[in-house]
């Protein structure tokens, strides 16, 4: 067989790879940059498009901000107006109350009583006073459990008094309020 050299060929083979190779190389480079690029600057549009909602609710939160300072305004005023209504309400009441505390010890005193102090701490009260006999004493005690404004009635003490001869008895009577909550919510069922 003749001797061929096949050595110029295997190079020129070898050549070509190469060459195909780097051309797939630059394809490539070149392709990863356009897709780099792109990517870039699909991301900068989107940072941009942030950016820009950003600056919006910015503006529209300083455009807020004093109303929603006014409106915590109004809630305070709003507030310190209950609160003083809430204040004039108990007023009222304590003054509504302190009426009908007089009024209905009138209520529970019987004819032939006399009472010479009431004194009052929180919420016991003691009474003082003369009597014409023990049955009026009796009958006080007997209308204060009746009463819707007293409770828990105790006859502290009865004496023959001395020095009068129309009251012939001297007694001393203590009770308890009932709280004025309680009464209160009496009064506005009975309205």
């Amino acid at each position: 067989m003749a001797m061929v050299n096949l050595l110029p060929w295997r190079d020129m083979q070898r050549d070509e790879i190469k060459k195909k190779f780097i051309r797939s190389l630059v394809f490539t480079v070149v392709f990863v940059f356009f897709v780099g690029v792109l990517l870039f600057f699909y991301y900068r549009s989107d940072v941009s498009h942030a950016e820009s909602r950003n600056q919006y609710l910015q503006q529209q939160i300083k455009v807020v901000e004093p109303q929603i300072k006014k409106i915590d305004e109004m809630k305070t005023r709003y507030d310190e107006m209950l609160k003083k209504i809430k204040a004039v309400e108990v007023l009222q009441a304590k003054r509504a109350y302190t009426v009908h505390l007089l009024e209905s010890f009138v209520e529970v005193m019987p004819k032939g009583l006399y009472l010479s102090s009431i004194k009052k701490n929180d919420t016991d009260v003691i009474l003082t006073g003369l009597s014409v006999s023990n049955n009026e004493v009796n009958t006080l005690l007997a209308n204060i459990v009746a009463s819707k404004w007293f409770q828990k009635p105790k006859l502290v003490n009865i004496d023959i008094a001395k020095n009068n001869a129309e009251y012939k008895r001297q007694f001393v009577v203590s009770m308890t309020l009932i709280p004025q909550e309680e009464v209160l919510k009496k009064m506005e069922q009975n309205k």
